[in-house]
């Protein structure tokens, strides 16, 4: 990997973590993971807020509040049925740019891994570039 396509590749790293901060917010919160989990569970079509808050120690308002969050970051989608509304998990561009940040992470961590210093890279690439 070249001056160039480390810089390139910072550039799309710096790019990706803005573009999955919603993502990864929606995913540090522990309480989120358990309703995704809970969700992974429900093969059916979904579920309501009513069987989600039974399945946790939480209040419906909560469950709605967490949903919602997933929901902006693109992990659950949901469908109305007459006056109930299912949550499924989605695949989405959410998961499409965090397999790809993470892509891009471990390529550089192997690089570094490899001895190849970035930091070194780029001096070198600043002082030919003078």
């Amino acid at each position: 990997m070249g001056n160039e396509d480390i810089i390139e590749s910072l550039d799309f790293i710096r790019k990706q973590f803005k573009q999955c901060s919603p993502a990864l917010l929606a995913l540090g919160d522990t309480v989120r993971q358990d309703i995704l989990m809970i969700l992974t569970e429900c093969l059916d079509g979904g579920m309501n807020v009513t069987d989600i808050t039974a399945r946790t120690n939480l209040s419906r308002p909560a469950v709605s509040h967490h949903l919602k969050i997933l929901k902006t970051a693109g992990f659950v989608d949901s469908v109305k049925d007459g006056t109930q509304v299912y949550y499924f998990i989605t695949l989405s561009e959410s998961f499409i740019r965090l397999k790809e940040l993470v892509a891009k992470l471990d390529k550089l961590a192997k690089i570094k891994n490899k001895g190849i210093s970035i930091k070194n890279k780029l001096k070198n690439l600043s002082a030919s570039n003078r």
